[in-house]
Protein backbone atom coordinates (compact mmCIF):
# COMPACT_ATOMS: atom_id res chain seq x y z
CA UNK A 1 0.00 0.00 0.00
CA UNK A 2 1.49 3.45 -1.35
CA UNK A 3 0.54 6.28 1.62
CA UNK A 4 1.21 9.74 0.85
CA UNK A 5 3.08 11.91 3.74
CA UNK A 6 0.39 13.71 4.78
CA UNK A 7 -1.74 10.62 5.60
CA UNK A 8 -1.77 10.39 9.24
CA UNK A 9 0.47 13.53 9.64
CA UNK A 10 0.14 15.50 12.82
CA UNK A 11 0.08 19.24 11.96
CA UNK A 12 -0.34 22.86 13.53
CA UNK A 13 -3.22 24.25 11.75
CA UNK A 14 -4.07 28.07 10.88
CA UNK A 15 -7.76 28.25 12.22
CA UNK A 16 -8.75 30.19 14.88
CA UNK A 17 -12.05 29.18 15.52
CA UNK A 18 -10.03 25.79 16.47
CA UNK A 19 -7.47 27.23 18.80
CA UNK A 20 -8.65 25.39 21.56
CA UNK A 21 -7.15 22.40 19.54
CA UNK A 22 -3.06 23.12 18.79
CA UNK A 23 -2.73 19.91 16.02
CA UNK A 24 -4.80 18.08 13.54
CA UNK A 25 -4.15 14.62 12.59
CA UNK A 26 -4.96 14.14 8.63
CA UNK A 27 -7.16 11.16 8.89
CA UNK A 28 -8.19 10.92 4.84
CA UNK A 29 -6.27 8.01 3.28
CA UNK A 30 -4.60 9.74 -0.09
CA UNK A 31 -6.61 8.46 -2.77
CA UNK A 32 -9.03 10.82 -2.12
CA UNK A 33 -8.15 13.47 -4.27
CA UNK A 34 -9.00 17.25 -3.92
CA UNK A 35 -8.39 20.58 -1.82
CA UNK A 36 -9.76 19.66 1.49
CA UNK A 37 -8.36 16.58 4.24
CA UNK A 38 -10.69 15.08 6.36
CA UNK A 39 -9.07 15.98 10.05
CA UNK A 40 -9.60 15.61 13.96
CA UNK A 41 -8.78 17.45 16.68
CA UNK A 42 -5.52 16.68 18.19
CA UNK A 43 -5.54 17.78 22.25
CA UNK A 44 -3.01 18.01 25.16
CA UNK A 45 -3.98 15.39 27.76
CA UNK A 46 -4.02 11.89 28.70
CA UNK A 47 -8.04 11.16 27.59
CA UNK A 48 -8.38 6.93 27.81
CA UNK A 49 -11.59 5.69 25.56
CA UNK A 50 -11.96 4.09 22.12
CA UNK A 51 -12.95 6.68 20.17
CA UNK A 52 -9.50 8.82 21.67
CA UNK A 53 -6.37 7.10 20.48
CA UNK A 54 -3.18 8.47 22.30
CA UNK A 55 0.08 9.60 21.35
CA UNK A 56 2.41 11.64 22.16
CA UNK A 57 3.12 14.66 20.49
CA UNK A 58 6.77 16.80 21.02
CA UNK A 59 7.03 14.77 23.93
CA UNK A 60 3.69 15.19 25.87
CA UNK A 61 0.66 12.82 25.92
CA UNK A 62 -2.41 13.89 23.68
CA UNK A 63 -5.23 12.69 21.77
CA UNK A 64 -6.86 12.28 18.95
CA UNK A 65 -10.59 13.27 19.03
CA UNK A 66 -12.09 10.97 16.13
CA UNK A 67 -15.91 11.61 17.25
CA UNK A 68 -15.27 15.61 15.83
CA UNK A 69 -13.44 14.57 12.56
CA UNK A 70 -14.24 17.65 10.13
CA UNK A 71 -12.88 18.80 6.76
CA UNK A 72 -10.44 21.39 6.52
CA UNK A 73 -8.97 22.72 3.50
CA UNK A 74 -5.40 22.28 2.26
CA UNK A 75 -4.47 25.82 2.88
CA UNK A 76 -5.50 25.74 6.33
CA UNK A 77 -2.68 23.08 7.22
CA UNK A 78 0.18 24.66 9.02
CA UNK A 79 3.54 22.87 9.77
CA UNK A 80 3.77 19.13 10.34
CA UNK A 81 4.82 18.23 13.61
CA UNK A 82 4.71 14.54 13.58
CA UNK A 83 3.00 11.49 12.98
CA UNK A 84 0.14 9.24 14.33
CA UNK A 85 1.41 6.26 12.28
CA UNK A 86 2.21 4.73 16.24
CA UNK A 87 -1.73 4.52 16.77
CA UNK A 88 -2.59 3.90 13.36
CA UNK A 89 -4.98 0.49 14.61
CA UNK A 90 -6.40 2.15 17.57
CA UNK A 91 -7.41 5.05 15.17
CA UNK A 92 -8.96 2.56 12.60
CA UNK A 93 -10.50 0.72 15.53
CA UNK A 94 -12.11 4.16 16.58
CA UNK A 95 -13.20 4.95 13.31
CA UNK A 96 -15.08 1.35 12.77
CA UNK A 97 -17.00 2.38 16.11
CA UNK A 98 -18.04 5.26 15.11
CA UNK A 99 -19.05 4.19 11.73
CA UNK A 100 -20.21 0.41 11.80
CA UNK A 101 -20.27 0.14 15.64
CA UNK A 102 -18.16 -2.13 15.76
Amino acid sequence: MIRSPEHLALHRHKIPALRAYPFVCVLQAPVAEGAERIVCPVVPGDLRGPTTPRLDVEGTPHALILRQMRWLPLRALGQPVGTAEPARADIARGIDLLLSGI
